[in-house]
């Protein structure tokens, strides 16, 4: 997903990159949407790694409790 920020690499460079790599990958619109599309998947629970920004994750980590499988 994308994020607000100068430095932030566009979405459609990573998913290019990744495909590159023989990586599955898709974008999401925001944030939350990239969450939920995540948590989606099919069978347990998954980890979903947020890298990139702190102000990325502080917005990730900020979704309702609701959100997070436990």
């Amino acid at each position: 997903t994308g994020f607000e920020a100068e430095a932030a690499a566009d979405p459609q460079a990573l998913l290019a990159r990744a495909a590159e790599l023989g990586m599955a990958a898709e974008t999401a619109p925001e944030v939350a949407s990239a969450v939920a599309m995540a948590l989606a998947a099919p069978g347990p629970p998954p980890r979903v790694v947020i890298a990139g920004s702190l102000y990325l994750a502080g917005e990730a980590l900020a979704l309702s409790p609701a959100t997070w499988p436990s």
